[in-house]
Order: C-alpha cells, then sequence, then structure tokens
C-alpha cells in the first residue's frame, strides 16, 4: 500500500531532447525563479555513461535480421538506399524491422505491466478488467509485497551539484519494508526501488546501481516553485527521514513468467559507477582531435 499517492509532474516543462527543464538554486539556495530553466540530463541516461551496450547491440541486430525476414518490402527499400548517405532512411528501416520481430511489442507489455503496478501500489486494488497477461503478474506482484509501504511513487526527484541540477529522474518507488531489510541482512530502513519487466537480469547492473544511486540522494522536485523537499518526511515534523545510500532494491517482474524476485542493489558502488559515468559524458564533450594545417 502507498502513503504517499501517485502524483503526476504535469507541469514539467521539457526540451526538444526530453530532457527535464529544472529551476535551478540561486546562492541562497532556494530556487531561482527569474534564473533560465535548466535542460537537466535525465538519471537512465547519466547512468549509461560508460554503460556496455553490446549485449543491447547484439539483441537489436538479432531482432532486425530476423523481422527483416518476414518483410520482403524493408529488404527492397534498403537495397535502394546508400548506407553512408540515406542515414535517418536506414534508422527508419531497422525500427520497422526490428519492430516487424516483436521488438516494441515486447517493451509495450513491459511498459504497460510497470504501469499496472503503480496504480495497484497506488489504489491497493487489482483492476478487473486488466487483461491475464497483466492481471496474472500483477497478482503475484501484489503477494509478494504484501507489507511494503510506498512513501513515494513514481514521483521527479533532483539531484543538484554545485554548478546546477547534476540529473533528475522519477525512482519507482521509496519503499518500507522490514521484513525484506531481514532478508537483506540489514536494519529496516527505506530504500529505493526499481521495477525490472525484462526477460533478463543478466546484463545492465552497473547501470541499473548507479540508477539507484542517483535516486538515493535526490530531493523531491516541485516542477511549478522549483522547490525541493524531502524524499522521505515525517508527516508529523516535516523533518527529512533517511533514505539509504548504501542499499537499493530491484524487483525484476518480467511479464513473461510473472514471477516476482529481489536483487539487493549496493549502492556504494552504484555510485561510483554514477560518477564515472558523468565523468565520461563530460569528456565525450572536449574536442581531443584537432586538424592541423602541414
Amino acid at each position: 500500500m502507498a502513503l504517499t499517492i501517485h502524483d503526476a509532474d504535469t507541469e514539467l516543462k521539457r526540451d526538444h531532447y526530453g530532457r527535464p527543464l529544472i529551476i535551478p538554486l540561486g546562492p541562497d539556495g532556494k530556487p531561482d525563479l527569474k534564473a533560465k530553466l535548466v535542460p537537466t540530463t535525465r538519471v537512465t541516461t547519466a547512468a549509461g555513461g560508460i554503460d556496455d551496450k553490446e549485449n543491447l547491440i547484439g539483441w537489436k541486430a538479432r531482432f532486425t535480421l530476423k523481422g527483416a525476414s518476414q518483410r520482403p518490402d524493408i529488404i527492397a527499400a534498403a537495397a535502394t538506399l546508400d548506407p553512408d548517405v540515406d542515414k535517418g532512411e536506414f534508422r527508419a528501416l531497422v525500427e520497422d524491422a526490428a519492430n516487424a520481430a516483436g521488438a516494441d511489442a515486447a517493451a509495450r507489455k513491459g511498459t504497460a505491466l510497470h504501469a499496472a503496478t503503480a496504480t495497484y501500489d497506488t489504489e491497493g486494488v487489482i483492476r478487473r478488467d486488466l487483461p491475464d497477461i497483466l492481471r496474472i503478474p500483477l497478482m503475484e506482484y501484489a503477494r509478494r509485497t504484501e507489507g511494503f509501504y510506498h512513501g513515494l511513487i513514481e514521483r521527479l526527484i533532483v539531484v543538484d551539484g554545485a554548478d546546477g541540477p547534476v540529473v533528475a529522474g522519477t525512482p519507482d518507488r521509496v519503499t518500507w519494508a522490514p521484513a525484506l531489510c531481514e532478508a537483506m541482512g540489514i536494519d529496516p530502513q527505506w530504500l529505493v526501488f526499481d521495477l525490472k519487466t525484462g526477460k533478463s537480469m543478466d546484463f545492465g547492473h552497473e547501470k541499473m546501481a548507479a540508477q539507484l544511486a542517483f535516486y538515493a540522494i535526490g530531493k523531491r522536485y516541485n516542477p511549478a516553485t522549483g522547490e525541493r523537499t524531502p524524499l522521505i518526511s515525517n508527516p508529523q515534523t516535516g523533518a527529512e527521514v533517511p533514505v539509504s545510500a548504501r542499499w537499493g532494491v530491484i524487483i525484476h517482474l518480467p511479464f513473461t513468467t510473472g514471477e516476482v524476485t529481489f536483487h539487493k542493489v549496493d549502492l556504494a558502488s552504484g555510485m561510483e559507477v554514477a560518477i564515472a559515468a558523468v565523468q565520461a559524458r563530460a569528456l565525450r564533450k572536449r574536442r581531443l582531435l584537432t586538424p592541423i594545417s602541414y
């Protein structure tokens, strides 16, 4: 069940790249409403700064080849194009081919299951009109997360640095789950949770750990006022309640099986990855080679 209901960030503005436009803090540490909005890197983007994309590239290549084999029209269209010139057209054909093999269908199912869990954690009921492909794994999710208390559900957070906002993103949950903490061998504490609905958990561990590490040190962000508030607050006093920056949790709920597994995430190592990822992204923006007039 939820202690704080899900609240959508309807007033959040974004730039043409989809990056959140964040009100920066002034020298006094308060939102500077007169300052220019700052395009801020999304947590998922920043965390992937040093991500090994070999497995993702291989997955995309397999689906593209399979889809192309089923679509003669795609093969015919590609035959008329120059891969060095018609890059945009090829990009569209690659997407069409991968989707013909079901790449987009898998993504849509995962997104739908993700949304269904958020609705359940907010309302505490499973809708009867859900199709079995969602209802069955959602029932297992409800069973395995019984007794969990969600203090935050998909609420925008910001991590500020000395030079302004560093990253912004939306953690899936910040949760109080004493029984799970006991199974993890730690004292009861508020933990950042992330839900994964993909088929496998074999890859992307560094990115996952970096994501949760960012979320754990963030502040809730009000898009209308720029106000930053704690992830979790004492309802009586308003004082900040600590959220673990040492451990997090990944809930794996693949729609293919509906089986729920929990994974303990080392956020100390995740923060090392997060810092390295931000540095790597900054380095890529530098001009490292300059032509010589000789």
